[in-house]
């Protein structure tokens, strides 16, 4: 199924800005805090869960109610594949800052794989209002509503996240050729896909 994507979400929102920052309720870390919050993200990204699991403990003891830090220990329990335990620690953080953007793109997205659509959806909605230029909710949310059949709801987001992503959201191209396939605009469909075998004539997606 060309829609099929692999969802793999970001610690660093794309545009450059940092995954630490300020959450909305004010919850700021203390330096301590930060340099083992920091550390963990390092290792996160290099796949060194154990090691990103001792520093998330230290960050955890010393901020227990700081939203990014429950995030975070949630992220490192489902890079370690279990998504039970990550699942609670994503819901302490939208529970102290409800505009915790990546943990509600992390829960959206592990509800709707564990089969609850309508929470999924219900969460990545959120996430899309609390950081609309963010291109991965738009495309997650794209990629959710195509896959429950709205097409037209989906076709607006892909091309929500192809505005906001430019060439980082091709993967949303995709999602946007088949909606309008679906939707019987065969042209568009067939431009959409087009334009993204010129630009990955020999990538993984392209038969």
């Amino acid at each position: 199924n060309v829609a099929s994507v692999r969802v793999r979400l970001s610690l660093v929102p794309s545009g450059g800005r940092s995954g630490l920052e300020t959450p909305a309720g004010g919850a700021v870390l203390a330096p301590r805090a930060r340099k083992e919050a920091q550390q963990e993200i390092k290792d996160l990204a290099a796949q060194r869960i154990d090691s990103a699991q001792k520093h998330l403990t230290k960050a955890l003891e010393m901020a227990p109610g700081n939203p990014l830090v429950n995030y975070l220990v949630g992220e490192s329990w489902l890079r370690a594949g279990k998504a039970q335990e990550a699942t609670r620690y994503f819901e302490n953080a939208i529970s102290l800052d409800p505009k915790q953007t990546q943990a509600l793109l992390a829960l959206g997205t592990v509800r709707y794989q564990q089969g609850d659509k309508a929470k999924g959806i219900e969460l990545l909605k959120q996430a899309v209002e609390s950081a609309p230029q963010l291109w991965q909710a738009h495309w997650l949310l794209a990629d959710a509503y195509l896959r429950g059949g709205n097409y037209e709801q989906a076709k607006e987001q892909a091309e929500s996240a192809v505005k906001y992503g430019k060439e980082q959201a091709d993967p949303a191209r995709l999602i946007l050729g088949v909606a309008l396939a679906k939707l019987g605009q065969r042209d568009k469909a067939l431009e959409t896909f087009s334009d993204y075998l010129n630009r990955y004539p020999e990538g993984p997606r392209a038969e």
